[in-house]
């Protein structure tokens, strides 16, 4: 039987093999790395009216690169030492020509250069991959700039409502119980209450195992830091204002005085609306609007 004979170039041939062969590792270390995304990061874009693509491309994807980094990096580093291996294919690339200029003048020194050749190859590539790593670490670099806040570790987030004795409250302990490795949290109000809300303290232990009159009271604006983000609860009245790089307002009805259903519904809104916010943090979208 005739079989017509198929010719490729070297180098399509040596391109079309590495792609196949890596394609393999590189689709199963992603793979890893979004199934390591926490599932419940999935359910909060999904409360907080995320599509599909948004959640990927906003939350998931970000953090994933991240994680695989250090893997991707060992691959690439790999992928260009296994170029020696074109040779097989008649394709004259570095290491051949190593290799017969050592036969011709009987020396190992081709040998050695092609290695030290080899050498600054890979440390470019680790230099780049480092500065990647560094690139994702935005919430930690100094966002000073005149009128506010300067050297500065972690974001400073504020928690604003009228009387800061409910929504802002429980906001504060969630960012310090769920987040503080990303923001630092702090609530205030134009206003103050003798005592946090009872309901909410009482919740919040059965919930979180939080005692919030333990490290909280009700505060002023005055009695808080200058801070990088404003968060308003969603008062019915006029917000308080406090100057700030980044507002947003939640929107979430006070519960003061309603069912412990309804108080669960609004804790469990502030965890997830906590959540995102520290993903959205990690990710930079808001550092880049206040930097």
């Amino acid at each position: 039987m005739f079989v017509p004979a198929f010719r490729m170039e070297n180098t399509v041939a040596a391109v079309l093999t590495f792609t196949m062969n890596y394609a393999a590792y590189f689709a199963e270390i992603y793979r890893s790395g979004i199934e390591s995304i926490p599932k419940g990061q999935y359910e909060a874009a999904t409360l907080l009216g995320y599509s599909r693509g948004q959640t990927f491309f906003r939350i998931v994807l970000p953090q994933m690169v991240k994680n695989v980094l250090p893997s991707v990096t060992n691959e690439v580093i790999t992928l260009v030492k296994d170029t020696s291996l074109v040779y097989s294919l008649s394709y004259i690339e570095m290491f051949a020509v190593a290799k017969q200029i050592a036969a011709a003048q009987t020396t190992v020194l081709p040998f050695f250069i092609a290695g030290v050749y080899y050498y600054i190859f890979n440390y470019v590539v680790a230099g780049v991959m480092e500065l990647f790593e560094k690139k994702d670490e935005g919430i930690k670099k100094n966002i000073g700039r005149e009128g506010g806040v300067t050297d500065m570790d972690k974001m400073k987030v504020a928690f604003i409502c009228v009387h800061n004795s409910c929504r802002s409250q429980i906001a504060e302990a969630l960012g310090k119980y769920l987040a503080s490795d990303v923001f630092e949290s702090y609530s205030a109000g134009t206003e103050t209450k003798p005592q946090i809300n009872q309901d909410a303290v009482r919740l919040m232990k059965e919930i979180y195992q939080i005692d919030m009159e333990e490290t909280q009271y009700s505060k002023l604006l005055s009695d808080i830091p200058p801070v990088d983000i404003v968060i308003t609860m969603g008062c019915n009245v006029n917000c308080p204002t406090v100057s700030c790089r980044h507002r947003e307002d939640w929107g979430l009805e006070d519960p003061t005085g309603k069912s412990d259903e309804e108080f669960q519904k609004t804790i469990k809104l502030i965890d997830s609306k906590i959540m995102d916010l520290a993903n959205r943090i990690k990710v930079d979208f808001i550092t880049q609007s206040v930097v």
